[in-house]
Formats: structure tokens, sequence, C-alpha cells
């Protein structure tokens, strides 16, 4: 599929362009404050890897009848049960891509990386490719394997391919959101232990779904990637969960951020080998502290950054407020070394304000103080 990135503008134009120059350049950047002692380099972080028997990752996505990714699925991953996981993300739930955007909403952006990248980003977890299923997909799906059977109190219910679709991604009046995604859960387990068993034939089924399910990765990259998670709802093991989130905005669908502590204990119970570290985001990475900053300067320097292709996370309020702005960095890795002193040009922050952190950040943290003054 063709990959379209955002157009990079703004007072934050040097950041991208910053990240790459050359070696020789990087020793200037490190030595131009005279008043101040090297930078120590830690260790780099060790780059995450898979294991060579499992494929990946794959983000799962159902749309609902206007096209909103109202379930969506992380499947994958190895943990110590190895038996594969699932991890439910809120259609709400607030992704850099890099502009903020809701989960739900992916499928319609011009950017069709934009869930890949940005779940990844925000999550610090690799996601190998997506697969978004439109209604009439889901309901081919579910007929493929014969219709499903669930439980609806009073007994059990067989539904054919449309039923198990609306089934999946309706809201009725007066349901919550978890009651929906607990049904959605349901589909996609005894669907995916319904495909196929051969590489040919669970080709041919990607393939008799045609434009109905777009992924960003083609049907021979995807048929792994299916036949492992069709392994892991087949064990009745699968590690189940939601993604811990705190709620900022009310509304037909919540608009919600991830709980970054809860989320990072809980991706690497459940995603191990596909942890990703300082560097390795798709995108550049920044952890936005309010250390001072007054509301818009805050809102100021979150869009010139985003605008130079900068992935924003909120990182709430930093402990101690701040006379001049602090950028944290992992000094031995290039990226968030070039990153922060880039910033640093770009806001108007002192050299000596660029700091190593001894917890390495990734990409960068910046606690954004007082001192908007500063800036030109």
């Amino acid at each position: 599929m063709s990959q379209s990135r955002g157009r990079r503008r703004g007072a934050v134009a040097l950041v991208i362009a910053l990240v790459i120059v050359a070696s020789a350049a990087i020793g200037v950047l490190l030595t131009r404050s005279g008043d101040v002692e090297p930078l120590p380099v830690p260790k780099p972080s060790p780059t995450a890897t898979l294991l060579p028997e499992r494929p990946g990752t794959v983000l799962l996505q159902l749309k609902d009848s206007a096209g909103q990714a109202v379930v969506n699925m992380l499947l994958g991953g190895e943990p110590a049960e190895h038996s594969g996981s699932s991890l439910t993300l809120p259609p709400g739930l607030l992704i850099p891509t890099p502009s903020v955007m809701a989960l739900q909403s992916t499928p319609g952006s011009a950017d069709t990386l934009a869930a890949k990248n940005g779940v990844s980003t925000l999550l610090l977890v690799r996601v190998d490719a997506t697969l978004a299923l439109d209604r009439l997909a889901l309901a081919g799906l579910v007929e493929s394997v014969h219709g499903i059977t669930v439980d609806v109190g009073l007994g059990t219910l067989t539904l054919d391919g449309v039923s198990a679709a609306d089934y999946a991604t309706q809201l009725k009046p007066g349901e919550g959101e978890e009651v929906r995604q607990e049904r959605a859960r349901a589909v996609v387990t005894q669907a995916l232990r319904g495909l196929p068993e051969t590489d040919e034939s669970m080709r041919q089924l990607l393939a008799s779904l045609g434009s109905l399910a777009r992924s960003t990765a083609t049907n021979d990259e995807l048929v792994p990637l299916l036949e492992q998670v069709r392994a892991d709802a087949l064990s009745g093991n699968m590690v189940k969960a939601d993604l811990p989130v705190t709620v900022v905005a009310s509304g037909v669908t919540e608009a919600v951020v991830a709980d970054q502590v809860a989320s990072s204990r809980l991706i690497a119970r459940m995603f191990p080998q596909d942890l990703l570290s300082t560097g390795q985001t798709p995108l550049p990475r920044l952890v936005l502290e309010s250390a001072g900053a007054s509301a818009g300067y805050l809102l100021k320097v979150r869009r010139q950054l985003t605008d130079s292709g900068v992935a924003v996370i909120d990182g709430g309020v930093a402990t101690l407020p701040l006379k001049v702005s602090r950028i944290l960095i992992s000094a031995g890795i290039p990226r968030s070394r070039d990153l922060g002193y880039s910033i640093a040009d770009s806001l108007g922050i002192p050299g000596w304000a660029v700091r190593a952190s001894n917890v390495p950040p990734v990409d960068v943290i910046l606690r954004l103080g007082a001192d908007e003054g500063l800036t030109p």
C-alpha cells in the first residue's frame, strides 16, 4: 500500500533536518557550550528482536457502518504463558500521527500508516501490520468459518456473517463501550479459530475479502501473522486485557489517553519480544511536561513540534517548576541527542539545558519552563 507522510513545516522544521546531520556536526553540538562538561555517554538500549518462531504482531481494526474503527485489537506477542496476547485499545484512544488523532478515525486518514505508526510510537511496541475490516469484510470472514455461536444470556445463538458483524460493531442505546468490546472479542476469537489451516487457503481467503479488507502488509506477509494468531486463539490461553487509559473528554465516544505507567507494564508482560526503545519508534518521539509554562506556550510548542513531524506525548506536570526549560536525552543514541539539541536551537533554549538522563527517554523529554521570553 502507498505510504504518505504529514507535511513538514513551521518554526521547528530544523528538528527533522538536524536528526540526520553528519557525525562531525554532532561533535560541534556537544562541545558548543564551553562552561559545560561533556555529556556522559550511556550504553545504547538493547535492540528489540522477535523470536524466530514468532512472526510478529497485527493490529486488527473492525469498522462500523460509518467507517469508524470502533474495535481495535493488538494481536500476537509472546508472554510468559507462550499463548499469545490480545490487547483491546479503545476507539477514542488519542494517538500521535504525529498530529493527535483518535484511533477510530485512522481508517479515513490520508496517511495509511497512521494507526500502525501512531500505536507503535505511543505504546513503544512493534506493530508489524494493520488489518482493517469493514462491516462486509467481517461478515465475509465469519461466513468463511460457517458462522459463530454466542452466549445471549438465556442460551446460545448462532450468527451468520452480517448478524455477527452487527453484533460486534454496533452499540445499542444505553450500552457502555465495554459491552461492545466484549462482544467483539467473542466474535474475533471464534473467527480466528476457524481460519484456514494452510497457507494457500489463507491467501485465498484474504484475496476474497478484496478492498473491503485494507492492510499495511501484503497478503503474503499477513499469512504467517494470521496463522500465528489462529494458533493462539485455538490454544484457549491467550492473555487478554484492555489498555489502561484516562478519560480526557466526554462525548459519543470518550477521548482517552494511555496511562503511561500502567500501559508500559502491561505491554512489557504481553509483548516482551516486541518492545521498542530509544531511536526505534516509527516517529521521533518527545514527552512534553509542563514545568511552569503557560497553557498557551505549551500549545504553541506542541503545534510547532507536531508540524515538524515529531510525535508529542503528554507527560503531565513536572515535579518541580523551572525558570529555564530542560531537555533530557539519551546521550548515547544519535537520534535522541540530535533531536534534543535541534529542539533547543529552535526554541531558543540554552545548550547547557540539554542534559543526559539517568533513565534514557524515548526519544526526548522536554520539561517546558516559564522561559517563553527566550524564544526567538
